[in-house]
């Protein structure tokens, strides 16, 4: 079940894309209408990523920089909407700053301009944490060990 459909509402979403395995729900949550794509590949899931300004992930706050779906979204500069209750934040990662978490914001509303900073700071923490960043600060570790 979808968390947060006001808050949802209130930043102006009209629909929710559902990608990957699981049983499609097809309904509408209040306002907002809700799809299921299913498993689709992966030009598909870029194509789906390029055509929506936000994503919605409902993970522990601790866990975002280890998940590959948060880095899809970062890479695609989504703006990532955590429904999850707050928690602490790690690997650099701060709330409001590089995602909104959506859990207690139902009357706050935020501004498109606020939205796309929280975007680009999102973009930017990924670009030092794309597999090849991580691969080569490994390798420089490793060289400056021999």
């Amino acid at each position: 079940m979808l968390r947060c459909p006001t808050q949802l509402a209130t930043l102006g979403v009209r629909n929710v894309t559902e990608i990957g395995p699981g049983s499609p729900v097809g309904h509408t949550l209040g306002t907002i209408a809700h799809r299921h794509l299913g498993a689709i590949d992966a030009t598909s899931v870029v194509q789906a990523l390029r055509q929506h300004r936000f994503a919605l992930i409902d993970y522990p706050s601790v866990h975002l920089g280890k998940s590959s779906v948060f880095a899809a979204y970062a890479a695609h500069g989504c703006v990532v909407l955590n429904t999850a209750p707050p928690g602490p934040d790690a690997d650099g990662l701060a709330a409001g700053c590089h995602y909104v978490n959506l859990s207690g914001r139902a009357d706050r509303r935020l501004d498109m301009q606020h939205l796309q900073s929280v975007a680009d700071a999102l973009q930017g923490w990924y670009r030092t944490h794309t597999l090849k960043s991580q691969a080569d600060s490994l390798a420089a570790l490793l060289g400056a060990i021999n």
